[in-house]
């Protein structure tokens, strides 16, 4: 899986920081507000 080939949900961007631990579930995405981050 790619992250160009997975839309982007709205409001999330893909995100930045990789990870040996998050890799598995790439792409990742995060959606960043006043006082919190989301990942999708």
């Amino acid at each position: 899986m790619t992250a160009d080939r997975d839309p982007v949900p709205p409001g999330y961007e893909l995100h930045f920081r990789k990870s040996p631990v998050t890799d598995p579930w790439e792409p990742l995405f995060v959606r960043r507000d006043d006082s919190a981050l989301s990942l999708a």
